[in-house]
Parts: C-alpha cells; sequence; structure tokens
C-alpha cells in the first residue's frame, strides 16, 4: 500500500507520532502493515478506538482545537478499495506529534480529563479519539466542584478511582448516548451528540480562585486559600501561616517570645492555576505524607496565588518591601509553566536568603532533597545564633551580676552615708535640744532664785544657816531668816538645778525626815528649825 510514497518520509512520521526511537522496531511495525501508517499508528496503541470520521467528530474535534488533518487518523483500515491513505507529510511536525501525545496521555489516564486545573500536557504516545475518553458534562461538573457523584453519593475528585469514573461514564453514556461499555471499542458506535458539546478542561474555567483579587485583608486571603486548597486538595497539606509574609518571616526566624531553637527555615509556596502543572504538583507532591509531615514539622509555610495579575503585582510589591530580591527575580524569569514555586528561605545575619527552590515539575523525591538541605542549612546557621545566643545570655547575666553587686555597694555606701547623716542630724538635735533645755531650766533656775528674798548677812539675828550636801559632792551653803517659810529652802536647791520633782532633801535628824513630809508652808520658827542644820541632797 505504501509503494511510490516517499517511505522515508513515512517513518519519520510515524517515528515521532508514536514516538518510536529504535528504527528497526519502527520498520517492523510498518512493515507489518504494509507501510499505511494509519494502521501503524492504531498497532502502536493498545487500546485504539475507530470511529467513522462524521461531522460530529469534526465538531468534537474542532471543539478541542485538534487540526483537520488529524481526523485523517482516525479513518478506517479495512477500506473496501484497498486504496492508500493519503500522506501525511505535516504530521511530521512537532506541534501535531505533542497535540496527539496529549491526546493519548487522558486515554491512558481518564483522571486527567477530570482535572479543570491540569492542561493537557504533552507526552509520548499514538493518537486516539477524544470522544473515547471526554467525561459528560456532569462529570465536569462535579469534577469542578471537587467531588464526584458515585452510586448516589458525594466523593472527592482526589480520592475517587478510576473504576469510579468508568463506571460514571458507563451509566452517563447509557443513558444519553446508548453505549454498554465504554472499556470495549466495539461498543463505541452510538451517537456522539452530547459529548460533541463537552467543553475541554481547563485549568482556570469555573474554578473558585485560591485568593480572589477583591480581598479586604491578607487575613481573609489567606483564610480563602486555605479553604479552597483544602477543598481541592484534601487536608493532608502544609499549615500555611495565616498572615502577611512580613509576619510569617518574623513568625519564622525570630520566634516572638519563644526560645531560638524554635526558629525554623520559611517556605513560599506560590500557586499558579494557570500552571499545568499545579494540580499535579498539589496532589502528588506537595500532599504526600513525606512532603507534607516534614513542612508541618520542620517549616513555616506562607503561601499565595499569583494566577491573577492583580495578586502577582500585590506579592512583587511587597517582596521589593521585604528585600526579598531572589524571589522576585525568579517569578520574573521562569516560565510559567515551571509553576508552582516553593522558595526554601533561610536568614543568616538578617538577610534573607533562597536556599533553593522547588519547582512543580519536581518529583517528591526531589522535593524532599531540597527541603532537607534547606533545613541543613538552617540548622548550622540556628546553631551559630543559638550559640551566640548563649553567649550573649551569659554576657548579659555577667553583666547583671556586675551591676548588681555594684548596686548593692552602692546602696550599701548609700544607707552609711544615710546612717551617718542621720546621726549627725540627731546628733545636731539632740544638742540644739539640750542648749534649749539648759535654757530653760537656766532661765527657770533664774525665775526661782528670782523669787527667794535675799541672802540675810551673817550679822543678822535670827538667822538659820544651812549647808546642802549635792549628788555631786559639791556642798552649798546658805543662811536663810527664821521668819521664812520652810519652801525656800526646796526653791532654793531647785534653783541650782535640782527640782524636788527629781530630788528629795533629807534632815540631820536621826531619824532623818523628808522635808516633803513637813509643812512647807511653816516658818523655820515654827518649825523650831536649828540654827545650823546640814541637809542631804539625793535623786529619787
Amino acid at each position: 500500500m505504501a509503494e511510490g510514497e516517499d517511505r522515508n518520509e513515512i517513518l519519520r512520521s510515524f517515528q515521532e507520532i508514536a514516538n518510536v526511537e529504535d528504527m528497526d522496531e519502527a520498520l517492523a511495525t510498518l512493515e507489518s502493515v504494509q507501510w499505511d501508517l494509519h494502521r501503524a499508528i492504531d498497532a502502536r496503541m493498545s487500546n485504539s478506538v475507530h470511529l467513522p470520521a462524521e461531522d460530529g467528530d469534526q465538531q468534537l474535534l474542532a471543539d478541542y482545537d485538534v487540526p483537520a488533518h488529524h481526523v485523517a487518523l482516525q479513518g478506517s483500515d479495512d477500506d473496501e478499495d484497498g486504496e492508500a491513505t493519503p500522506p501525511l507529510r505535516h504530521v511530521a511536525k512537532k506541534k501535531q506529534k505533542k497535540e496527539t501525545a496529549a491526546r493519548v496521555d487522558l486515554m491512558q489516564n481518564p483522571w486527567r480529563a477530570l482535572d479543570l486545573n491540569d492542561d493537557l500536557q504533552p507526552t509520548a504516545g499514538p493518537s486516539f479519539r477524544l470522544s473515547d475518553c471526554a467525561p459528560p458534562k456532569s462529570i465536569l461538573r462535579s469534577a469542578a466542584s471537587g467531588s464526584l457523584q458515585v452510586n448516589g453519593s458525594q466523593k472527592p475528585a482526589s480520592s475517587a478511582s478510576a473504576a469510579d469514573y468508568f463506571q460514571l461514564v458507563s451509566e452517563d453514556s447509557d443513558e444519553d448516548d446508548g453505549v454498554a461499555d465504554p472499556h470495549n471499542s466495539s461498543h463505541l458506535t452510538g451517537d456522539y451528540d452530547d459529548l460533541v458539546d463537552v467543553e475541554p478542561p481547563s485549568r482556570t474555567d469555573d474554578r473558585v480562585p485560591l485568593i480572589p483579587t477583591d480581598f479586604s485583608s491578607v487575613e481573609e486571603a489567606m483564610q480563602n486559600f486555605c479553604a479552597v486548597f483544602e477543598a481541592r486538595y484534601g487536608h493532608n497539606r502544609p499549615n500555611f501561616y495565616m498572615g502577611s509574609l512580613d509576619a510569617a518571616i518574623r513568625e519564622a526566624f525570630e520566634s516572638p517570645g519563644r526560645p531560638t531553637a524554635e526558629r525554623r527555615p520559611l517556605l513560599v509556596y506560590l500557586h499558579n492555576d494557570d500552571s499545568v502543572a499545579s494540580n499535579v504538583f498539589a496532589q502528588n507532591v506537595l500532599a504526600t505524607d513525606p512532603v507534607a509531615s516534614l513542612v508541618k514539622a520542620q517549616f513555616v509555610t506562607w503561601a499565595w496565588d499569583v494566577t491573577q495579575p492583580e495578586n502577582r503585582a500585590k506579592l512583587l510589591e511587597w517582596l521589593g518591601l521585604l528585600n526579598v530580591r531572589e524571589i522576585r527575580a525568579t517569578m520574573e524569569s521562569i516560565q510559567k509553566d515551571r509553576y508552582p514555586l516553593v522558595a526554601v528561605l533561610i536568614r543568616e545575619k538578617n538577610q534573607l536568603m533562597v536556599s533553593d527552590v522547588i519547582y512543580g515539575t519536581d518529583n517528591p523525591e526531589a522535593a524532599i532533597e531540597k527541603l532537607m538541605v534547606g533545613l541543613t542549612q538552617y540548622q548550622d546557621i540556628k546553631a551559630t545564633e543559638q550559640e551566640e545566643e548563649r553567649q550573649r545570655i551569659e554576657r548579659e547575666n555577667f553583666r547583671q551580676e556586675q551591676a548588681a553587686e555594684y548596686q548593692k555597694a552602692l546602696n550599701e555606701d548609700r544607707a552609711k552615708q544615710a546612717e551617718a547623716e542621720r546621726k549627725v542630724a540627731e546628733q545636731r538635735a539632740d544638742e540644739e535640744r539640750r542648749v534649749l533645755e539648759q535654757k530653760e531650766k537656766e532661765e527657770l533656775q533664774a525665775q526661782l532664785l528670782a523669787s527667794l528674798p535675799a541672802e540675810p548677812s551673817a550679822t543678822t539675828a535670827d538667822v538659820a544657816t544651812v549647808r546642802i550636801r549635792m549628788p555631786t559632792g559639791e556642798q552649798i551653803l546658805r543662811r536663810f531668816s527664821m521668819s521664812e517659810p520652810l519652801r525656800h529652802l526646796s526653791v532654793f536647791v531647785a534653783s541650782k538645778g535640782f527640782p524636788s520633782s527629781h530630788y528629795r532633801l533629807w534632815t540631820s535628824d536621826v531619824p532623818k525626815r523628808d522635808l516633803e513630809t513637813m509643812d512647807q508652808s511653816k516658818t523655820l520658827t515654827e518649825l523650831k528649825w536649828p540654827i545650823r542644820e546640814q541637809l542631804t541632797l539625793e535623786e529619787k
């Protein structure tokens, strides 16, 4: 059938479309089908399905943006006239190869048709009919809300199995198309009008955004991010920090109110729904137990959605204000399809650095390796910071001890000085009080002495001479008129500084008598006072 055709061109087209690198294998396959390119491609595809290229199929292919010449690949291999299909020189082009391979991937993995955030990623493999694996509208609507209706119950899209999907396809096909078994290509001959109207999978259509552009606060944006992220990918996710990027940096590298040992590196997760790897990375990398457990235990994670230009611009503004230039440079240099990004941030000497960047094309092993590298780097930095912190605390404690000792000595000196000043003040007050008391005493003594009549002379008649022995051993001699009352003796003694309130006078009689017991108003004559008498003054 291929005689007269350029076999080299057919060989090259077959190798490109079917992704067969082995020349001998390609030649053997083409020889086995008599160099019929279409049959060779079908032979490479174990579950190949051939449907008539009807108008509905043309519309279906148009909906999926498939080049028109690809319809030729779906032609029947049982042509009655036995003529060869016209040569497909355009099929050899790389773009056609990628589109065909992408649809092979959808045939091999029907679940990708349910993921509205996953583009038709080109993979190796032969061509096939799109209608063979595209899900009905009802399934797409369920997938857009993050769940599937299986046997009357809702199942999360991330947890439903391929068997559930095929069951749904079978049920929907039985109702709408009359197709009994989606696994058997011999039954796929029903009416495909409904499938023709199916919208092609889109990464962002009909999806609630992780972060809307009209958020009123960063906290509100983060709450929306977490809620939508869980609805899409499940609860096995990092513990996203519910605050601004600035606050997340402080939480990670300063651990406010907590010791240095609790500081952790920071992950900045940047999501982009326009990237073909977004769903794959979120589900198959970020949500895996090893990655999720490591991130939860050892990192502070902050997330943002850069799908919308407004949110991307806001993030770039924050990165500029916080001087995180490496993330900004990475965002501005990489292709969109390499999203999501997970930047592993560490800080040394108050300088933020990007240890590594995990891309949406990385697998879990590569992600864990990069996480561990960043964690190890920051552990070394933190160990140095902890040692510096320990030394700083020791210096601070020593300084405080010195300050406390100095303050104690200063307080003691001040106390001694205050005590000395107090004593001086007391002495001064005592002296002033003593002087005042002495002055008052002298004034009182002078008044008492002035109240006495003048001492009679030695030649005056009726005079009694009294000798008074003082407590100090001193003796005072004084003459009193016999007509004077006895109290004048007490007044005279008080005028010398020995008041009767503190001292008493004793007579020389046997037994001696206390002058206070005698009538002070009587005169010496009335008391028959001797002309010579010796009195003894004693303290009470």
